[in-house]
């Protein structure tokens, strides 16, 4: 039987509904933080479990006239738990007050609510917030999750324990959690999506400051954390397209959101030239953009302060728009509109970065994924049948989502299956950065794989395939050459310096074939492509503070750089290193292989400034 508090409920404008299993210390910091950082009345409403580590009694012993408690005999799961919270707290509330759903290994940093009092000013006709949202595509059985936005905007689903705010009203409207999800996993995408069919905005905030500790309660219990998302993405992905809640496309419907229907994204896509379908998050971060520019005072000014990569359809919905301000006779939209697409004309990444790149004897045949990244890799079938294999449902298609380090790992193992030489009987060395994801296709196809150990490498001519990933010192390289076999197969990945700045470990694209090669005996697999698209280009993070920042095939902070994959096999068995430097000598004057130290004087001066 269920225990409540008895104590009065005072009406408030806000209102926490947590639920509790165990970790009462992560609660006892949760409540303290809260109650710190809140500046006007506010009420708790906390809903335990069936904790057995006492957090229980403690709720009973709090004299708080804010908190009030309701201890379950059982563990009802986090669906069944969040209702007993609506059924709690929803009867003693006014429609306009809010409540905020919370996990309780929050915690809360002082001005956490002024960031989301900020967003419903931005966004006054939401009704659900919450700091952690995504946008989403249903594929097959699964629910894709789009990145993060980086700041304050309309999202399709929010982290449901993470501060997610929901008005009273609307959420007797969206109704109760669905309780078929078990103990948990996609409650919050569930209750997200059914609150867009009755035309909710959702707003994610992730700027509010406040920290999810994730102590992961119930995750590590048996089998769920591996089958327990999945069973419930299949179930939901039944559910909504049974409800008509999902389109053709994947995409969710919705009326108050980021969204339009089929027959406007294939006009779009048409007229971008896109062979491919038009992303989800490619449109958000399209429409948001141009949203955001439009009302700017100064586009110029706007963009410039936080240049961000142009989604690839931006140019054709700018100009779609200002055709339809033409046709209805808008005269101060156009001029606006105007004026964003000189402003994004001049400040992307791709045309303030193509002037800074020198680099020599540029070719762009070669198969795809190897030599240097290319934004239309990823559009490549044979690229995505092997990105498929390591991550059965990426997020990649979206031009949006895409980074580098993803099309390293599939671009080695589809070099490395082009060149057939991981086999059976193979030895396999790991040297350096290489992913998890990369390392499992190797053992599942080779006789060992082992982790390279400077301080006790493999014995000489033993091992028949080398991958080496950001690991290219020279004393690295030398003690490779010496355990690899004749014949051997290395696989190299990392860096690449587009703007003429010699590094020892990053090397210029030329150096790639004409000297890393040539260093190994090495005869490359297939063409090394130097050439640099401006789809690379635009899908820049720049400078430290935006290292997070999607798109993501290159970076520029002291340098521009990009990443490469280059495969190839040894003509002759390995010599005993010379230990001489690999890319670069210890004086720049000394360089031999052609390039003009001018240019690289000119590059590095521009680096710098």
């Amino acid at each position: 039987m269920n225990v409540r508090s008895q104590k009065a409920v005072q009406a408030t404008k806000w209102n926490f509904a947590i639920l509790t299993y165990g970790n009462l210390a992560e609660t006892k910091r949760c409540l303290r933080t809260l109650a710190e950082t809140m500046n006007e009345p506010f009420s708790v409403f906390v809903v335990d479990n069936a904790s057995t580590d006492g957090t229980q009694q403690w709720l009973c012993e709090q004299p708080m006239s804010w908190l009030h408690w309701q201890c379950n005999p059982t563990n009802r799961g986090v669906p069944g738990g969040r209702n007993d919270l609506l059924d709690f707290a929803v009867p003693q509330l006014r429609p306009d007050d809010w409540l905020v759903f919370c996990d309780n290994d929050l915690e809360f940093h002082r001005g956490w609510l002024q960031q989301y009092r900020n967003a419903m000013t931005q966004y006054p006709d939401a009704r659900l917030l919450g700091q952690v949202g995504h946008c989403i595509e249903v594929c097959e059985d699964r629910r894709l999750l789009l990145p993060a936005p980086r700041s304050t905007g309309l999202v399709d689903v929010l982290s449901g324990g993470f501060a997610c705010m929901v008005r009273v009203d609307t959420a007797k409207a969206i109704g109760p959690f669905d309780e078929q999800l078990g103990l948990f996993w996609h409650e919050d995408d569930d209750y997200c999506v059914r609150a867009l069919q009755l035309g909710v905005q959702i707003v994610a905030v992730p700027t509010a400051g406040i920290v999810h500790h994730e102590h992961a309660t119930g995750v590590a219990i048996l089998g769920l954390r591996e089958g327990g998302s999945r069973t419930n993405q299949a179930y939901l992905v039944r559910k909504w397209r049974e409800l008509g809640f999902v389109d053709a496309g994947g995409w969710v419907r919705q009326r108050a959101g980021i969204y339009c229907e089929p027959a406007v994204r294939a006009e779009l896509q048409r007229r971008s030239g896109s062979a491919r379908p038009l992303g989800r998050f490619e449109f958000a971060s399209a429409f948001a953009l141009l949203e955001k520019l439009v009302i700017a005072a100064d586009p110029v000014v706007c963009f410039a302060a936080d240049r961000e990569p142009l989604p690839p359809c931006f140019d054709a919905w700018l100009a779609w728009n200002l055709e339809c301000a033409r046709e209805t006779g808008a005269d101060a939209l156009q001029e606006r509109l105007r004026r964003v697409g000189a402003a994004t004309s001049a400040q992307r990444f791709a045309k303030l970065l193509r002037p800074m790149i020198r680099v020599p004897d540029q070719r762009a045949d070669g198969l795809v994924g190897h030599g240097l990244c290319a934004s239309s890799d990823f559009d490549d079938p044979q690229w995505l049948a092997v990105a498929d294999q390591l991550e059965p449902i990426h997020c990649a298609r979206d031009p949006q989502a895409r980074d580098r380090i993803f099309w390293e790992e599939v671009s080695l193992v589809l070099s490395l299956q082009r060149a057939g030489t991981v086999a059976t009987t193979s030895a396999v060395v790991c040297v350096g950065d290489v992913r998890p994801r990369v390392v499992e296709w190797l053992r599942q196809r080779a006789a060992s794989v082992v982790d390279f150990d400077p301080s006790s490498p493999p014995p000489r001519r033993s091992c028949d395939v080398v991958v080496c990933v950001r690991a290219l010192a020279p004393e690295i390289l030398g003690l490779l050459k010496h355990c690899s076999a004749d014949g051997a197969t290395f696989a190299f990945a990392g860096d690449v310096v587009l703007d003429g700045a010699l590094s020892r470990r990053q090397p210029q694209p030329m150096q790639l074939e004409h000297e890393l090669c040539a260093r190994f005996e090495l005869q490359p697999a297939s063409p090394v492509r130097t050439a640099i698209d401006d789809g690379v280009l635009e899908a820049c993070a720049d400078g430290a503070a935006n290292s997070d920042r999607r798109p993501q095939l290159c970076s520029y902070q002291n340098r521009l750089v990009t990443s490469f994959v280059l495969v190839g096999q040894s003509a002759v068995a390995a010599k005993k290193p010379t230990g001489a430097p690999v890319f670069i000598p210890s004086r720049p004057t000394a360089w031999t292989v052609g390039v003009d130290l001018r240019t690289v004087a000119y590059a590095d001066s521009v680096s710098r400034g």
